[in-house]
């Protein structure tokens, strides 16, 4: 499977954990994320990850970029913390991201203003200017 994309998400994610020459290892490895023991053989991963690596794709077939998250960004790789995603749902779990929640909604600041029609700028804007988390999210502009 050398030649298949699965395997190299897989040998991508054992890169930017255990080898520092690589371009992301400081975003991984640099700051303690790890691949769980079972995952550094190939074969083990795979069978973990690769049933539902194929229902991704099918489920998602307008996305090509689909590749393993960690549930939690800050604990490292393993059958208990991973999962596959699309771009999309990638973008919404990076740690840069400003997750707002209003009426026991959470969503990231791009995501409330598509579902506003208010500008991400214009929201991020009036919460760091110290708004009403109601307000910055509601209130239109002028």
């Amino acid at each position: 499977m050398s030649r298949h994309t699965f395997y190299r998400l897989w040998h991508g994610m054992k890169d930017r954990c255990e080898n520092p020459a690589s371009k992301n290892y400081r975003n991984y490895g640099g700051r303690g994320i790890k691949v769980c023991k079972r995952w550094r053989r190939f074969e083990n991963f795979r069978d973990d990850m690769y049933r539902q690596y194929v229902s991704h794709r099918k489920a998602n077939p307008e996305s090509r970029n689909t590749s393993i998250e960690r549930i939690d960004n800050g604990k490292g790789y393993g059958p208990a913390n991973c999962k596959w995603a699309t771009k999309y749902e990638q973008d919404r779990n990076r740690r840069n991201n400003r997750k707002v929640t209003h009426e026991g909604v959470t969503l990231t600041i791009t995501d409330w203003s598509k579902r506003t029609g208010i500008h991400k700028t214009l929201i991020a804007y009036r919460l760091r200017r110290g708004w009403p988390v109601k307000d910055a999210l509601m209130k239109k502009p002028r």
